[in-house]
C-alpha cells in the first residue's frame, strides 16, 4: 500500500478451513489497522494516513463460536512524489541594445503538491551580451536578436518540469545628430538664391539620414523652401 493512495484488501476464501467442514465467519479485526483504512468484513480499505510495516489480523470463526486469527504483514509506502508543474506562462521579455537587462525566473512560476520548489534554472543561448546564472538572465545586449531560454523547477526529491522563456532584444532608435556646422548664408535682394543643405551636415549613429528638410517658417519674402533646398528671389532685407 501507499501513503495516501486507495489501498483494498480482501481475505481469499481459501485461508481458512474448517476440519468439520462447518461454515466460518471471516473478518479482520479493527484494532490491528493502520489510521486511514477501515473494515467492511473480510474486506479491508481505505488511504493509509502513514508509511510503515504493519500486522493485518483476520479473524475466522466457525458455527460453533471457535476462533482463529491469522496474521497478514502489510506495508505501506511513503507517497510516491508528484512532479511539480507549471502554473502559469512565462511573459516574454524584452531588451533593450545597449541597456543594461536583468530577469529572474520566480520560483511562484512553478507549483508542488507534496513538497516545495528547492531551485529554478536557466539553460539555453543567449544572446550578444548577455549570461545565465541559475535562475537569472542579465547583462547588456549588443545586437538585436530574439531567442529561447527552457525554465527548469526541480523540487525538493529531485523532480523537474520545463517551461519556455522567450527573450527579445530590440534596438532604440537613436536621433541623427548635427556632424558639420551649417555657415550662416547671404543671399541678395533681387537675386536669384539657392541653397541645398549639404547631405553631411548630419549623421545617425545607428542607421542612415533618409532625408533633409528646410523648415518653411521665417522665410524672407521671395524665398521658399521645397526639401532640402532654399531658393528664390528675396524682396526685402
Amino acid at each position: 500500500a501507499t501513503v495516501g493512495d486507495v489501498f483494498t484488501y480482501t481475505i481469499p476464501a481459501n485461508t481458512f478451513r474448517d476440519p468439520e467442514n462447518g461454515r466460518l465467519t471471516v473478518v479482520f479485526l479493527p484494532d490491528s489497522l493502520p489510521g486511514g483504512l477501515g473494515v467492511q468484513g473480510a474486506t479491508v480499505t481505505g488511504r493509509p494516513l502513514a508509511a510503515g510495516q504493519f500486522t493485518l489480523r483476520a479473524q475466522a470463526r466457525d458455527s460453533l463460536g471457535a476462533a482463529r486469527v491469522h496474521r497478514i504483514p502489510l506495508l505501506v509506502q511513503g507517497a510516491a512524489n508528484k512532479i511539480p508543474v507549471v502554473a502559469g506562462t512565462l511573459p516574454v521579455q524584452t531588451a533593450f541594445v545597449g541597456q543594461a537587462f536583468q530577469y529572474t525566473v520566480p520560483t511562484s512560476a512553478f507549483y508542488d503538491e507534496d513538497g516545495t520548489i528547492a531551485a529554478v534554472t536557466l539553460t539555453g543561448t543567449p544572446s550578444a551580451g548577455l549570461t545565465l546564472n541559475g535562475a537569472k538572465v542579465q547583462g547588456t545586449p549588443t545586437a538585436s536578436a530574439s531567442f529561447n531560454l527552457t525554465a527548469t523547477a526541480t523540487d525538493n526529491s529531485g523532480a523537474t518540469v520545463n517551461t519556455p522563456l522567450t527573450v527579445n532584444v530590440v534596438r532604440i532608435n537613436q536621433a541623427p545628430v548635427v556632424a558639420n556646422s551649417i555657415p550662416a548664408q547671404t543671399a541678395t535682394i533681387r537675386q536669384a538664391y539657392t541653397f541645398t543643405l549639404p547631405t553631411n551636415a548630419f549623421s545617425d549613429p545607428d542607421g542612415t539620414i533618409a532625408s533633409r528638410t528646410i523648415l518653411p517658417t521665417g522665410l524672407p519674402a521671395g524665398l521658399t523652401a521645397s526639401g532640402a533646398t532654399l531658393s528664390g528671389t528675396p524682396t526685402v532685407d
